[in-house]
């Protein structure tokens, strides 16, 4: 097999962390990443190369392997528990659920839209979940209420 490149073994490492051909192409400093990310997977030294680095190190699994195993899981594989979660875990990396709060908010007079805009993109901009952002907008002194339901 032919000795893979410093670019190649950047894309493979790449790849292996994002689990994105695109992502990775583009990290290794390809100058077109999305053709050239399925290129290189189609590659058979890099293919040969990532399956050898996932069969030695199941947590180093990347998108495919990892929703293989869950739809494997969800499918019977594992206990009625194991199936649960699986099946919750796929759902939730295909964002098949979404969380919704519905909050009302009046603070010195500015509108809701206002207010929340800007704490929003304070907040949830520093990856912080939106429990957090009511609760620092209630210690900022914003009057913040959750409907019932």
């Amino acid at each position: 097999m032919p000795q893979l490149t410093e670019r190649r073994r950047k894309f493979i490492e790449a790849y292996m962390s994002t689990g994105i051909a695109t992502k990775a192409a583009e990290i290794a400093g390809y100058a077109h990443p999305n053709p050239a990310g399925a290129r290189l997977l189609a590659n058979g030294s890099i293919r040969a190369e990532i399956d050898k680095r996932v069969a030695k190190d199941p947590v180093a699994w990347g998108r495919e392997e990892l929703f293989g195993f869950w739809t494997e899981m969800a499918n019977g594989k594992g206990r009625d528990g194991d199936r649960l979660k699986a099946s919750e875990l796929l759902d939730k990396a295909q964002a098949m659920f979404v969380q919704r709060h519905e909050v009302e908010c009046n603070y010195r007079g500015k509108s809701d839209a206002e207010v929340l805009d800007g704490a929003i993109d304070e907040i949830l901009g520093k990856g912080e979940s939106v429990t957090t952002l009511l609760e620092k907008m209630r210690a900022q002194g914003y009057e913040v209420t959750e409907p019932d339901g």
